[in-house]
């Protein structure tokens, strides 16, 4: 979760309309409203009073699309980098597809013999379905993953990771989970921190 307090975002369209963008990283990294506090936060976030203007975000990966990338009409694809939704670069990493950078006109032929070829490196880069099982799957999630929920085939426990805790597991419908106000974990690094210091100036 991203906020921008103690600004008037509709003051700022108004007044000076060069100061604002519409992409999340670039608004919080340039920081061109003058003011406002950036902050940057977990977001589990208790209810707190949003006032006018004030701008609150948050960035979610979309999902897989259908069907296979090497399948996808490179008009399309000149189409999403005429957009600016997608680099010329990625397009050529992601979807095997080469054009002219100038005009984004694609060529074809090139095209079908750069997917012809990574068809043939996909299989030269396949294994097995039973190795690959024997190398992915693990017996619990990952220590540094905050994972929650059901783990493998056993529905009867669920795996739980709050923010701030060490992982435990519960019973399946059991009680539920207690998520700490991430201002009070905040307060108490804080404060941990404070110690610290406290205890090297003694």
């Amino acid at each position: 979760m991203a906020k921008i307090k103690k600004i008037n975002v509709f003051d700022v369209l108004k007044h000076n309309p060069e100061q604002f963008d519409f992409d999340m990283i670039t608004l919080m990294n340039e920081r061109k409203m003058p003011g406002g506090d950036y902050i940057v936060q977990d977001a589990g976030m208790n209810f707190e009073i949003c006032q006018q203007g004030e701008i609150y975000m948050i960035c979610q990966g979309s999902g897989a699309g259908y069907g296979d990338v090497l399948d996808r009409d490179p008009a399309l694809i000149m189409k999403d980098i005429e957009e600016e939704l997608l680099s010329p670069e990625l397009a050529k990493e992601i979807y095997f597809v080469q054009f002219n950078n100038r005009n984004l006109v694609p060529d074809l032929d090139t095209t079908d013999k750069l997917r012809a070829e990574e068809r043939k490196n996909r299989i030269a880069r396949g294994i097995p379905y039973d190795k690959f099982v024997e190398q992915w799957i693990r017996a619990e999630p990952a220590a540094e993953l905050p994972y929650m929920g059901s783990w493998g085939n056993d529905h009867s426990t669920l795996v739980v990771s709050p923010p701030g805790v060490e992982r435990y597991i519960i019973e399946a419908g059991s009680s539920g989970v207690m998520f700490s106000n991430p201002k009070d974990r905040r307060i108490a690094e804080l404060e941990k921190q404070l110690s610290i210091l406290k205890e090297k100036q003694a």
